[in-house]
This record gives structure tokens, C-alpha cells and sequence, in this order.
């Protein structure tokens, strides 16, 4: 479908549409009201509709439902993109996890209008768009920003919270499997039940079939960290140096023997070869053998991080106590492909 110019779907450049019919103008009621918002933090993943608290926004949907906790995940959107963020898919994802909101995000928008005028262009657009919409407007210095989600829920599931103590047990009900990848990089199936028996980050996924409905990072005795895990950086090393800080790790020097290894099965994995074990491959450059390899391919270094980061199965080249991590990329057709080894 097209949409407007100002609405991203995740990996498309969406052509401008027409100019929109004019939108009815706000009552003299609403013009003036400092704009409603849910809290952009909660504590449990859950999913629900309710009215909008905000009358604007119920006017710019005209009946459509809105997603309470998406749109609290809209509130943090707006707030970062007015103190200067980026606003793409790796921040909407980001502030979903804080707000609670448990669904893969597939599409964010944004427009800046006047204060108490209505986003022309996103009205425009809401009409073809089908699943959870999370809507907010936020006020800034020079007026309001906009900001709309569109998440999508594929099967409904318990509310799980994203903070839990250790040793807590977690009901994971539902029609779907679930695996769990913990601190360290491990990677397990789970039945019915989530208990954590170690402190730190551990990563749950709920599938149906082949499709992954929901990937929620849960946060085991501590809180959840401030800020994205994977900021933009154009330099691998870089974004990993500082995914590592965020995780409160020291930083790693460069390891040679490590890129070689990289580099061996980056070059396998583009000519199409089947790569030896990394174990293996570890034992003869005079590594232990323990350690993990992952490969991404996407349009920017973070959006090629962020797909291992999200995968209970292969993010453990990212997590963990590592004494090296070994890095090789090539760039083609507009993408980046990397290629990580680590060492335990």
C-alpha cells in the first residue's frame, strides 16, 4: 500500500501520497489542552486497547483502536526525537521493550505540526493501516510532534514482567513455544515455565509454528538499562566496544587471530561454502575451543547487530564474559555483512 512520505515501513522508502482531504479542525474545547500521555515505562510486557486519553488523538483516529502501552512506546519515541535521536526502527523497538509492549514493531511515522493542529499526513495514511496503532503527540518548544507505532500481535500471550527476581517463576501459558537465551550466551527450550537461576539479561522468545510472535529481554535482579543496547555506529568495533559498556564489561583489544578466523568464514559464507566448526577452528589458532560465531547481513552495522542481538540462539557472540571478539565485514548493493567469532 502507499503511505505518506512520512510514514516508514521498516526496510521500504514509501512513495508521498496525495494532499489529504482537510481534516476537521479541533472544538474550541480541545484547543489549549496540554497533550495526554500514558507513562512511556512499564513494568510487564501486556498488549490491550482503551480509549485515547488524549481527545486529539481520539479525533485523529475516528474509532480506530488504540494500543494504551504502544503508544506509551510512542511517548518515548517522541521524547528522544526531540532531544535530537533518530527516529527509525531501532529506537521505536528499543522504547517498546520499556514500555511493556511485547509485538514486533513493523512501522513508525512522525509529523510535526503546530500546537492543537491535527497531523494531516498521518490521517491520511491511517485509514489502509492494519494492526495495533499506538498514537501520541508531544508537546515540543516549537510545537507538536506526532509520533504513531504499528506493532503487530499474531497470537495473544500471558503478561510476563520484564523485571524478576531471581529464582522467580514466570507462567508462560499460552499456544506457543518458548526458548530462552540466558546471560552467557546459552540457549535452551522451555515448558510452560521461566525460572531464572542467574543474574543479568536473558532474552525469551514465543513462536508459533516457524513465525516468532514476541522476543522480550527480561532483566534478572536489575533493572533494565537506560538507553538502546546498540547504538548507531557506522564501525563495528565500535558499536561493540560500546555494547560492552553498556553491559558494564571492560573493553577488548584487538585480536588478529580472531579476525583471521572472521574473516575465513565471512569469505565462506558469501561464496556460499559451508563453514567448519568455530570450535574447531578456535583449537588451531591456540584458543580453548570455547566461544561463539554469528553472521548478520543488513542496510547499517546496527541493524545488522541488532539481528543477532534479538535471537536467543545466536546472540551469545554478543553476550557474555569474552576475551576477544574477532570482526570481518564487506559491504555490497547498498548492504553490510559482518561477521563475528568470539572467544570464551
Amino acid at each position: 500500500m502507499a503511505l505518506c512520505s512520512c510514514l516508514l515501513g521498516f526496510g521500504l522508502v514509501v512513495p508521498s501520497c496525495a494532499a489529504p482531504k482537510q481534516p476537521p479542525v479541533p472544538t474550541a474545547a480541545e484547543i489549549g489542552l496540554t497533550p495526554r500521555v500514558r507513562s512511556p515505562r512499564g513494568t510487564l510486557y501486556v498488549h490491550g486497547s482503551r480509549p485515547p486519553i488524549d481527545p486529539l488523538v481520539a479525533q485523529v483516529l475516528g474509532g480506530k483502536a488504540w494500543d494504551e502501552v504502544l503508544s506509551g512506546a510512542a511517548v518515548g519515541v517522541a521524547l528522544e526525537a526531540l532531544s535530537g535521536a533518530p527516529l527509525d526502527a531501532a529506537l521505536a523497538r528499543w522504547r517498546a521493550v520499556v514500555a511493556g509492549y511485547p509485538y514486533p514493531i513493523t512501522a513508525v511515522a512522525s509529523e510535526s505540526v503546530p500546537v492543537d493542529t491535527l497531523p494531516h499526513r498521518l490521517m491520511a495514511a491511517l485509514p489502509e493501516l492494519e494492526g495495533d496503532l499506538g498514537l501520541v503527540r508531544v508537546r515540543g518548544m516549537d510545537g507538536d510532534l506526532w509520533v504513531l507505532l504499528l506493532g503487530r500481535s499474531r497470537a495473544e500471550l500471558p503478561p510476563v514482567p520484564r523485571e524478576v527476581s531471581l529464582g522467580q517463576s514466570v507462567d508462560l501459558a499460552g499456544h506457543c513455544s518458548w526458548t530462552v537465551g540466558d546471560p552467557n550466551g546459552g540457549f535452551r527450550t522451555l515448558s510452560g515455565k521461566f525460572e531464572p537461576d542467574q543474574r543479568g539479561e536473558w532474552l525469551l522468545q514465543a513462536r508459533r509454528g516457524d513465525e516468532v510472535v514476541a522476543t522480550l529481554p527480561i532483566y534478572v535482579g536489575e533493572g533494565t538499562p537506560e538507553g538502546q543496547p546498540i547504538p548507531p555506529n557506522t564501525d563495528a568495533r565500535g558499536a561493540l566496544q560500546e555494547l560492552r559498556g553498556w553491559y558494564g564489561l571492560p573493553e577488548l583489544g584487538d585480536e588478529p587471530l580472531l579476525d583471521g578466523i572472521a574473516r575465513a568464514r565471512l569469505r565462506a559464507a558469501v561464496e556460499g561454502l559451508p563453514n567448519p566448526a568455530v570450535s574447531d577452528q578456535l583449537r588451531a589458532a591456540g584458543f580453548d575451543g570455547v566461544g561463539a560465531s554469528g553472521g548478520c547481513k543488513a542496510a547499517t552495522v546496527q541493524d545488522c547487530l541488532y539481528a543477532l542481538w534479538w535471537d536467543p540462539e545466536d546472540r551469545a557472540v554478543l553476550v557474555g564474559a569474552s576475551i576477544g571478539i574477532g570482526i570481518a565485514s564487506v559491504e555490497s548493493e547498498g548492504q553490510v555483512r559482518l561477521m563475528l567469532v568470539s572467544a570464551g
